[in-house]
Order: C-alpha cells, then structure tokens, then sequence
C-alpha cells in the first residue's frame, strides 16, 4: 500500500520557496519579445534573457497553466530544493493570472528529447547510450534522496545535452513523501502517455 503527503503547507511552503525568484508578465513578455515565433524554442518553451541573481541568464520559460494556487505551491515546493545536473534548474516562475503561471527554467542550447534522438538516431554507440542511462539513474537517485518520485518518466522528457548529459524535465506529475512514511496509497494512475 502506497501513500504520499505533498508538502503544502504554507509555513512549509513559504520556506522552501526561498531563492525562487518571481517574475512578472512584463519581464517574460521584455524577454521573449512578446512570445514571438522567434523566441519560440520548441515543446511550448520560449528562449528569454532575463536578470537573475544580478546576471543577464539565457532562460527558458514555459507556460504553467494550474487549476489552484495548491498545485502551483507543489510544483514550486518539489523544485525549489533540487539542485542536480541531471536535473533542470528552476530559476523562477511567474503568476499571471489565477490559473495561468510561467515556470523559467535554465535554458539548455542545443539540448534535444531523448525522444526525437531514440527516432532520428539509427544508432547510438554504447558508450553514449551508457552515459544516458547512467544520468537519468543519478537524477532519479538524487530525487529520492530527496523524497521526491518522479512519476512521468519517459523519453520526452529528458532532455539530452550535446555531451549526451542527460536531464530530466516536468516535475508535473511528481510526488513528494513525507519522509516519516515510504508507503503511498492509492490506485490512481500518474505520469502520461
């Protein structure tokens, strides 16, 4: 039997946020050049230059469409500790509207699915294939040292760099456990097809 609590509480929430930078429209819009076709990367993400941290840094932003302001704080809560190199960085997010928020992440050039790499790809040599699988098992080892279960993965999302350094993306369907329990409940599916 499985269950899970997802950390949302607010004094929870309001701790782990810290170091989560927040954005507003006009800065996404500055940086995107109002979402034009030119700064469209792909899979719904924009490629932006926006300050952070004192720097100008080469962002990706992807809409965030939530049905709550509870799944908005999970997905903040999940990513705000996750600092790994297999894992995509969050930089910060952006609420625009009740259900419309932005995540910015760190942009990746030249980064491609595993997905459109396993189909265009007549061949991957070993030691590729090697170095793919072993970071895709460091980023899953590293978020349940976190307590974190990443319930979506699949080729879509991860991303491969041209070093083939794997990450993985979309922390959508992720569960966080409470770290007293390692059980979860429930017969629910999760992840996407």
């Amino acid at each position: 039997m499985i269950r899970a609590r997802m950390a949302t509480s607010p004094s929870h929430a309001s701790a782990s946020l810290t170091g989560i930078a927040q954005f507003s429209l006009s800065q996404l819009e500055a940086a995107t050049n109002d979402f034009s076709e030119d700064s469209y990367v792909e899979r719904g993400y924009y490629k932006g230059v926006l300050l952070h941290n004192g720097l100008d840094v080469v962002a990706a932003i992807k809409k965030f469409p939530v049905s709550n302001d509870l799944e908005l704080q999970h997905e903040l809560n999940i990513r705000a500790k996750l600092e790994h190199r297999n894992i995509v960085k969050l930089l910060g997010y952006a609420k625009v509207e009740k259900r419309l928020c932005f995540l910015v992440e760190e942009y990746m050039s030249n980064a491609k699915s595993l997905e459109n790499i396993i189909i265009n790809a007549s061949r991957l040599d070993w030691p590729s294939c090697f170095k793919i699988i072993q970071g895709i098992a460091k980023g899953l080892h590293y978020l349940h040292k976190k307590w974190v279960l990443y319930m979506d993965l699949k080729p879509n999302n991860i991303l491969v760099r041209s070093d083939m350094d794997p990450v993985i993306i979309n922390f959508g369907s992720s569960v966080v456990l409470d770290g007293d329990d390692d059980t979860i409940s429930g017969d629910t599916l999760a992840g996407t097809l």
